[in-house]
């Protein structure tokens, strides 16, 4: 069972290290390690989204949700921005350049 595998000392300890899912800015060792395929396809993204035409987020859009419960128009378009944000994001942190945060 979990709470054996897991007691509470164990989780208090993983808990409290500054664990977090990827490698920050200042963490290079983490971003070049990639592997070549996965940074190959990150650059890849990032680059097709360098020229992204970034649409407003409407009020309008957003009533459409808030009246009607339809979500489709408006989470559209706050996904594309931020998928678009993303491959920005992995396409900025994969360069293998060093940066100055």
């Amino acid at each position: 069972m979990l709470v054996e595998q897991y007691p509470k000392e164990k989780l208090q300890e993983i808990l409290e290290n500054d664990w977090h899912p990827y490698p920050t800015a200042t963490e290079r060792d983490g971003w070049d390690s990639l592997p070549d395929g996965i940074r190959q396809a990150y650059i890849a993204r990032g680059e097709q989204s360098l020229s992204f035409a970034w649409p407003s987020l409407t009020a309008t859009s957003f009533l459409d949700h808030v009246r009607t419960g339809t979500r489709t128009r408006y989470q559209a378009e706050r996904n594309q921005r931020r998928n678009a944000l993303a491959n920005l994001l992995l396409f900025s942190m994969s360069q293998q350049k060093k940066y100055r945060w």
